[in-house]
């Protein structure tokens, strides 16, 4: 039996709004480092945190008695309480207004801004985007808009119409493989209790997925840094989209392309997949 979604009653969370308070530690910015196998150095306050750090700032503190079966906070609160069970990162845009930097006082306010019901391939599909506002001395550093999207557990793996077909040059490109300690740290940064990250059990047997999965996020951050890495300097705007989960132990291969016009078109992949994720970067 298929799940029913009431819209008009889910469409009552649009234009709720959440304010967390966060603090950019010269110790949050060394484990991020440590987490993206970068020398962890020694940051001061002042200098520019690195690029993606924020989408480790401002996650919601609850109880452990107030999160939902698969350890994110238990919906009806910010979020809608949507029915279906899968919850995934489906891709987000940023734009970068002003740097984030050691010893900021971060708050990140969200907000509901839409709520979608669709028919996709794997059957129905539920889109909240939400906006937020990553405040610094009540000035906005950083603004994003950042789709979720939340479908019945049917099916392994999904996704948006990946493509098999890995590109055979970049202009640069990288391999990470996926340790599941990388995982564990990037959660253990922003205490993120999402199971499918951790939990091999519960991905496998509750998700039917066939490991644990790398967060989206932190497949966006290796898409933006080699951007950077690539025009030596930090972006303006990033917009990426998941076309497809990564999962724990495999090669994550990126790659980056200098456009005519300055900006620079992104792709993550996996030999099992293919491409998983696009993204474009502007300086």
């Amino acid at each position: 039996m298929s799940t029913k979604v009431d819209i008009d009653h889910l469409r009552k969370w649009i234009g709720k709004i959440d304010n967390v308070t966060d603090y950019v530690t010269p110790i949050v910015e060394q484990r991020y480092r440590a987490t993206l196998n970068m020398d962890i150095g020694n940051p001061k306050d002042g200098d520019p945190v690195t690029s993606g750090l924020h989408w480790m700032l401002g996650w919601n503190l609850v109880k452990n008695d107030e999160l939902g079966v698969d350890s994110h906070p238990a919906l009806g609160e910010f979020l809608p309480p949507v029915p279906l069970p899968r919850r995934m990162w489906a891709g987000s845009e940023i734009k970068v207004l002003k740097p984030i930097r050691v010893g900021d006082k971060v708050i990140k306010q969200s907000t509901v801004a839409d709520i979608q019901v669709k028919e996709g391939r794997t059957g129905l599909l539920c889109f909240v985007t939400a906006e937020y506002n990553f405040l610094v001395n009540d000035e906005v550093t950083i603004n994003e808009k950042h789709n979720i999207v939340y479908r019945d557990i049917s099916k392994s793996g999904g996704g948006s119409g990946y493509s098999k077909d890995i590109p055979e040059k970049a202009d640069l490109s990288e391999k990470i493989f996926m340790h599941p300690t990388i995982l564990f740290r990037y959660s253990a940064i922003g205490f993120v209790g999402h199971r499918i990250h951790y939990d091999h059990p519960y991905t496998v047997n509750e998700e039917n997925y066939p490991g644990l999965i790398v967060h989206g996020p932190l497949q966006a951050t290796y898409l933006l840094r080699a951007a950077e890495k690539l025009m030596g300097k930090p972006v303006k705007s990033f917009t990426h989209k998941v076309m497809a989960p990564v999962f724990a132990d495999s090669e994550y291969m990126v790659g980056v392309d200098k456009m005519d016009d300055g900006s620079v078109s992104c792709w993550g992949a996996t030999k099992e997949f293919g491409v998983t994720m696009r993204a474009e970067a502007k300086f």
